[in-house]
């Protein structure tokens, strides 16, 4: 069968013909003034936005066209996601039977809509903040040797799937053509922006170190413009950042790579000769963004240790209670309890020394151990500290939450968010419950149940009144749409009529020119007419003045000529009278 076009889709969207129940009672989002689905276009796939009833935005990925092993590749990403969980990555839910065209379903990745900017448009906002620019450029720093660390590449690293949220953390889409260790050996199902990769990439060139180059390439144009605003006007284009394809397949003449080896800023001066010299050489032995800064005398990235999970953390603990509880005869490990206190989330925070966290408000924060108080919160410009006497005060306010859904963890607030932030890193909503100090896990279970139970009569009331407030909305939008059904019609039946009036009027003026043209048609042939009687009327006349003339010549010699007979009549005459006298004198 034909895979639906862009167009297609959107009719789609439009029409919420979504297995998903979120989307389909969502709300996709238009272009300004039209009545047509917003739209943002891919290589593999087209994005469209779609708000569900409870205020959360959604992108879908629309694929434009059919990639046997999506399923397959996307089942993967997901299931290494839940496990490594990188920082620079959105959770996405790839649906096989994701939207209906027609009569036949294609598949979607429904994710969470990530909001802010892609990294030009943010440069282009702060190419002339030097500061701004600088922080980017650590914080691509981070996310790169990120990603870089856990065997796994993005594939197609470019501006348009770099995205900068509203606190200046990063976040990457687009994950088609992600590279896994389980997929080693495969041909690349794509080869990236050419304005990113490597001169000499082909599909054969699929691993780890693929996102190596472009991520060198980002990182030197943050510094470049950091340092040289005036480069971002003068090599953007809008499909690149500074750096095209131009430039890598041809570093020595490049006038890009002149100006940034004579830099006077080592850091960018270096680089720029490292990546002209990564050109000439095989893509596999790029080196990472880290490897390459350090050669360059950069201070190395403080690498994060292994985090515990805290599930992990809270097994370890309820296993060395029971074990304390079935053999008391032997003395309990030190600092082993059933119940979780400071100490225990002191300690847990311990294991994530070093790694980026985010709040749930979209807040990105590294967490530092400070030995012997506690810890540093490292913010841009705002660095926090967060001691046992903070993990108390969480403490204390988790304590007083009895339900624990959306809503209730807005109650949460100041340092404690942080506290909640580290723990939600790693653990399920749920399972906080047990952090409620003093409580030990069998009564925190139980009252867990309970918490559960209410919950569901919580959330079978929400849902009661959801679906009267989708029942009233979708009566107004019934409502509305009868509406303008019966105000199409009326436009319709104006449009008809006008259309009528105008052909009408049409057809008039067709007769009006028709006998405009016949008026003057005939008005030339009277003239025609007249201009050949008068001609005729002309010859005649001269015929006749000819004739008059040749009559009157005609008469003229008559009367010469029989002037003439009577002359010589005359004349004759006297003759005769003479002979006659004469004869008779003679006689």
């Amino acid at each position: 069968m034909a895979w639906p076009n862009i167009r297609d889709f959107s009719n789609a969207v439009l029409n919420a013909s979504f297995d998903d129940r979120q989307l389909a009672t969502g709300q996709v989002v238009l272009k300004p003034k039209q009545r047509t689905p917003a739209v943002w276009p891919g290589s593999f796939a087209s994005v469209y936005k779609i708000t569900a009833d409870d205020g959360q935005h959604f992108a879908v990925r629309c694929f434009t066209r059919e990639v046997r092993d999506h399923q397959s590749r996307y089942d993967r990403l997901s299931q290494y996601l839940r496990t490594a969980d990188p920082p620079g990555f959105v959770e996405f839910d790839y649906q096989t039977k994701g939207i209906r065209v027609g009569a036949d379903w294609y598949p979607i990745v429904k994710m969470d809509w990530v909001n802010g900017q892609r990294l030009d448009e943010y440069i282009d906002d702060n190419a002339g903040n030097r500061g701004a620019m600088q922080r980017i450029a650590a914080q691509w720093r981070e996310t790169a040797t990120d990603l870089q660390t856990r065997d796994i590449a993005h594939n197609d690293l470019q501006h348009g799937n770099v995205m900068v949220l509203p606190d200046g953390a990063i976040k990457l889409v687009d994950y088609d053509g992600s590279f896994l260790p389980q997929f080693q050996g495969n041909a690349s199902p794509e080869l990236g922006h050419s304005n990113y990769q490597h001169p000499e990439r082909t599909s054969r060139d699929y691993d780890a170190h693929i996102d190596n180059f472009p991520a060198l390439v980002i990182h030197l144009s943050l510094l470049a413009v950091a340092a040289d605003p005036a480069l971002w006007a003068r090599y953007n284009n809008g499909e690149n950042l500074i750096f095209t394809k131009n430039d890598f397949a041809q570093p020595k003449s490049s006038r890009l790579f002149q100006i940034l080896k004579s830099n006077g800023d080592v850091t960018i001066s270096n680089l720029a000769a490292l990546l002209e010299s990564y050109c000439a050489r095989p893509v596999a032995e790029t080196p990472t963004l880290e490897s390459a800064l350090q050669s360059n005398g950069a201070t190395p990235r403080k690498a994060p240790t292994s985090a515990t999970t805290y599930r992990q953390l809270i097994q370890e603990r309820q296993a060395a209670s029971e074990h304390s509880e079935n053999q008391p005869h032997q003395e309990p490990p030190q600092n082993i309890t059933g119940k979780i206190d400071r100490n225990d989330i002191f300690e847990f925070c311990r294991t994530l020394d070093g790694q980026m966290l985010s709040t749930r408000g979209g807040t990105s924060f590294v967490l530092e151990y400070s030995a012997p108080y506690g810890f540093i919160i490292r913010q841009e410009g705002n660095d926090k500290t967060l001691g046992k006497s903070d993990l108390n005060d969480f403490l204390d306010r988790f304590e007083e939450i009895q339900s624990w859904n959306g809503r209730d963890y807005r109650k949460i607030e100041g340092t404690a968010t942080f506290c909640l932030a580290i723990l939600l890193k790693y653990s399920t909503s749920h399972l906080v419950n047990i952090l409620k100090n003093g409580v030990d896990l069998a009564t925190m279970q139980a009252k867990l149940l309970t918490a559960q139970e209410q919950a569901k009569l919580d959330k079978a009331e929400a849902n009661k009144q959801l679906q009267a407030e989708q029942a009233a909305r979708h009566k107004a939008e019934a409502d509305r749409d009868e509406a303008n059904k019966q105000l199409q019609a009326e436009q319709a039946a104006r449009h008809k009529a006008e259309a009528d009036r105008d052909e009408a009027n049409k057809q008039l003026r067709v007769e009006q020119a028709a006998r405009l043209r016949a008026e003057q048609s005939a008005r030339r042939q009277a003239e025609a007419d007249r201009a050949e009687t008068n001609k005729q009327l002309q010859t005649e006349r001269g015929a006749r003045l000819k004739a008059e003339a040749d009559k009157a010549a005609a008469d003229k010699k008559l009367q010469e000529t029989q002037a003439k007979l009577q002359a010589v009549r005359d004349g004759s005459e006297n003759k005769s009278g003479s002979r006659f006298g004469w004869f008779k004198r003679r006689q």
